[in-house]
């Protein structure tokens, strides 16, 4: 391939990416409003993915100690305030040590717990909101597997970085295994991707 030819291909490439930059659609919605220092996240979908660290509390306190999970999250903003939500995630709680027949030291075994938990989510401001859901759990705990209906809220702050929004939030959850309340109350931390963050000027 000549010079004259990679030179007239190179042309082409930055005239039809300029021109594409100067055409291209709002992200999303065609109704997106942007303003000085603030960001409107009407109609905005963003994905998010994260990990939940949670303590036991009530019944389940006394076979696990510690729990740990990722989550893959789905955010759709109805408008500034209103945001419907889901979270897909999976935690993993370490067993509890117990004393049986005068030998210390024996563990429970490891729990596992899947859920889907859909939810709406308010905006108070740019920065804070809470977020309750309603949805389903499955467990697994030694033998017995069960799942069901669980329910919960969070509340927390969204971070704004430079390439991204980062949520850190407090979570309670409550859901019942086998006749036992299995609720877990922990931190909530996720990165979001999708969310038009531009700080531009644009008259309607």
């Amino acid at each position: 391939m000549g010079k004259k030819t990679l030179v007239f291909i190179l042309g082409i490439i930055a005239i039809s990416l300029t021109c594409m930059g100067q055409n291209e659609p709002k992200s999303y919605a065609a109704d997106r409003v942007r303003y000085d220092k603030e960001v409107s996240y009407e109609n905005d979908f963003a994905v998010s993915i994260g990990f939940n660290s949670d303590l036991p509390i009530g019944d389940w306190k006394k076979y696990a100690s510690f729990g740990f999970g990722p989550e893959l999250g789905l955010w759709y903003h109805l408008n500034d305030e209103w945001c419907i939500t889901s979270r897909l995630g999976f935690n993993s709680f370490s067993g509890r040590q117990y004393v049986l027949a005068g030998y210390p030291g024996i563990r429970y075994g490891r729990q596992k717990e899947w859920y889907f938990n859909p939810g709406v989510r308010y905006n108070f401001n740019q920065n804070l909101w809470v977020n309750p859901e309603v949805g389903y759990f499955n467990n697994s705990f030694e033998t017995k597997k069960e799942g069901g209906v669980t329910w919960g809220i969070s509340a927390g702050a969204d971070i704004f970085g430079p390439m991204s929004i980062i949520g850190v939030g407090l979570g309670y959850q409550k859901m019942n295994f086998d006749g036992l309340s299995h609720n877990h109350i922990g931190l909530r931390v996720r990165i979001y991707f999708g969310v038009d963050r531009e700080k531009v000027n644009e008259e309607e």
